[in-house]
C-alpha cells in the first residue's frame, strides 16, 4: 500500500524522474524509484519498531 501511495502522490524524486525520462522510461523508473524508497521507509519502521 505504501508503494501505491507514493505512485500516486509522486513526491520530488519520483515525480521529477517521471518528467526527465522520455515515454515509457519515465514511467517504469518511477515505479522502480517509488518501490525503492517503499522498501526504504518499511526497513526503517521495522528498525525503529520495539523489538524489531
Amino acid at each position: 500500500m505504501l508503494f501505491r501511495c507514493l505512485d500516486i502522490a509522486k513526491p520530488f524524486p519520483i515525480r521529477w524522474l517521471e518528467k526527465r525520462l522520455p515515454g515509457g522510461w519515465g514511467i517504469v523508473a518511477d515505479d522502480i524509484l517509488a518501490g525503492l524508497i517503499a522498501n526504504l521507509i518499511l526497513r526503517g519502521i521495522i528498525i525503529l519498531w520495539p523489538g524489531g
